[in-house]
């Protein structure tokens, strides 16, 4: 389905226990990189740890492999391009992370 209700009917079997956490986050991942037309789709949420504010993943879709795919929590999330972005938009869409100014600050160590 190329359509936005595809988002809406994941959430109402999630809601209505038809589907658990995983099968959730997985239909919603692939879903939302189908919808957009990326490679890779991922749910992330800020965490609080020891060491400040993080990034955990809850779930990386990859389109190449047509499966969830692991991706390591981001720590210091408190400063820099992607996370003033993040907060001010509430998400970043990269059509190339390794160009776009929002995601420049990850090519060495984690794109």
């Amino acid at each position: 389905m190329a359509d936005a209700t595809v988002i809406h009917d994941i959430c109402g079997r999630l809601d209505r226990g038809e589907i658990d956490r995983d099968q959730f986050f997985e239909q919603l991942t692939r879903a939302v990189a189908e919808l957009i037309g990326c490679t890779r789709c991922g749910v992330w949420v800020f965490v609080d740890t020891a060491e400040g504010r993080a990034l955990r993943c809850m779930a990386m879709y990859d389109r190449r492999l047509d499966r969830i795919v692991g991706a390591a929590d981001i720590y210091n999330a408190d400063s820099g391009p992607y996370f003033e972005a993040l907060v001010r938009e509430g998400c970043v869409v990269a059509s190339d992370a390794r160009h776009h100014p929002a995601t420049l600050c990850f090519v060495d160590e984690y794109l």
